[in-house]
């Protein structure tokens, strides 16, 4: 939020006489209502897209915490850090339908549209990190 104030401080709300394009028009005064209303709405999209991916991680990070050690291990090494692993398939598989639960889970208690963000392929590994890169 801090970013959005400073970008609307840095312009000019006031017109100089010599502030004209390259064919001698006047330029554009920013009107200040109009960038007092796109703040307020910068500042909901980001409060919502906040609540949005806390809400992800919670269900992630329970998902998580229900896993064997081995399961968990493997998924953070695989997915967080990018080790090249023997792929398990059954645990991407899981991980893959409970990322989708998460999706539409959201979906539904925001009122977003519940469409199909993730290419479908048959590589797991590769719908897996797709998944993990929206909710991480």
């Amino acid at each position: 939020m801090d970013v959005i104030k400073a970008m609307f401080w840095q312009q000019s709300f006031m017109r100089s006489p010599l502030d004209v394009d390259e064919a001698g028009n006047p330029n554009r005064i920013v009107r200040f209502d109009h960038q007092i209303d796109a703040i307020i709405d910068m500042e909901s999209l980001v409060f919502q897209t906040s609540q949005e991916l806390a809400f992800k991680h919670t269900h992630w990070q329970r998902y998580l915490s229900s896993l064997s050690d081995q399961e968990r291990a493997y998924i953070v090494r695989k997915y967080g850090s990018n080790e090249q692993l023997l792929t398990d398939e059954d645990v991407d598989q899981r991980a893959l339908n409970q990322c989708n639960q998460i999706e539409e889970a959201t979906a539904h208690k925001f009122g977003l549209a519940d469409d199909i963000a993730v290419e479908v392929s048959q590589d797991v590994s590769a719908m897996m990190r797709q998944v993990l890169g929206m909710i991480s």
